[in-house]
């Protein structure tokens, strides 16, 4: 397995390689300071300062990074910002993209927002129903006027 490091603006991204019997899949990840509200498999924006849950219920709040993948402490997150997640999900649907949720804070949902001012953000797809593909695309609001 190989580490490879690179420093990004504030702080400093681990690019892992991770091997899962024959196949290598990389993860960027960061450890981060982050609101104690914050869990395991949230999604989660930046404040600039810390980590927070996001939602998709208005653009600013819409502003995805990743996926908290592990909690060290109440205060700090392993983020996963590209790649795939360990086995931290239970009942994910492999057949389904997953988006930003506008009704739970930090939430995944198979099904994308629909009412005015939301955002329809796409955050990846499952392998499994454990494992999770970050692949955060763009955001787009919802006007319905």
């Amino acid at each position: 397995m190989a580490d490879i490091d690179f420093n990004f603006i504030h702080g400093k991204f681990d690019l892992v390689n991770k091997g899962q019997g024959s196949t290598t899949v990389s993860q960027l990840t960061e450890t981060v300071s982050c609101d104690t509200t914050v869990a395991v498999g949230d999604v989660v924006k930046s404040n600039g300062i810390k980590c927070l849950k996001a939602q998709a219920n208005n653009f600013s709040n819409s502003n995805a990074v990743g996926i908290v993948q592990s909690k060290p402490s109440a205060s700090t997150a392993v983020i996963i910002f590209s790649g795939l997640t360990d086995a931290i999900f239970v009942g994910l649907d492999a057949d389904k993209d997953y988006f930003l949720s506008a009704a739970t804070a930090g939430g995944l949902t198979n099904v994308p927002p629909s009412g005015d001012e939301q955002v329809v953000a796409v955050i990846g797809r499952p392998i499994s129903s454990t494992r999770f593909m970050v692949n955060i695309g763009l955001r787009m609001e919802i006007d319905t006027d």
